[in-house]
């Protein structure tokens, strides 16, 4: 709404002499391109590459799970969930960005309604769809914790039964996950 406010303040400056007919073009370029950016940020956070890691290639992550000893913690979720959304805002968010579980876990993402081509942990190309049902992530927010094998090594959360909690219960099972490749070893 405060667009279309600036660009009918700045459109009658275009009936005016070159000058004022640049500089409104100059201006109307400026608020275009900062609505631009600012869907870019937006959607920064809700697809791959942003600070939410969604799954591409599940065969890299096993990878770097192997060489560095970490489990991996795929958070299946879809788009509608609110439940998904807390649990992405309110914790995998900040765990990510606090840096204190890079040497624990490896997180990924996957949204269980969604096409996207991704690669398994076997390196077969697959949807996240595909591979949600495969691994039977029906309701979400849905948390499984696999080696670089991609063999489940840990308790799955299912749902968020207790807000004040998750953030124990995801911790406990990263320890279960840790502990039980610490005894493969």
């Amino acid at each position: 709404m405060y667009v279309i406010m600036l660009v009918a303040h700045i459109i009658p400056l275009m009936d005016t002499d070159y000058e004022n007919r640049f500089m409104a073009i100059r201006l109307i370029t400026l608020v275009f391109s900062l609505l631009f950016l600012a869907g870019l940020a937006q959607a920064h956070d809700e697809r791959p590459g942003s600070v939410l890691p969604y799954a591409k290639n599940l065969q890299i992550t096993a990878e770097d799970a192997i060489k560095q000893r970490l489990p991996i913690m795929i958070m299946f979720v879809t788009d509608d969930c609110p439940y998904c959304k807390t649990a992405k805002e309110e914790f995998i968010r900040p765990m990510i960005l606090s840096g204190e579980y890079d040497d624990k876990v490896l997180i990924r993402l996957i949204e269980i309604d969604r096409t996207d081509e991704i690669i398994d942990f076997l390196g077969k190309h697959t949807t996240m769809v595909d591979f949600a049902s495969k691994h039977k992530a029906h309701f979400t927010p849905y948390v499984k914790f696999f080696d670089g094998k991609g063999n489940e090594i840990a308790k799955p959360i299912i749902g968020i039964t207790n807000k004040d909690y998750y953030g124990m219960f995801i911790d406990d099972a990263i320890e279960s996950a840790l502990e039980k490749l610490r005894q493969t070893r």
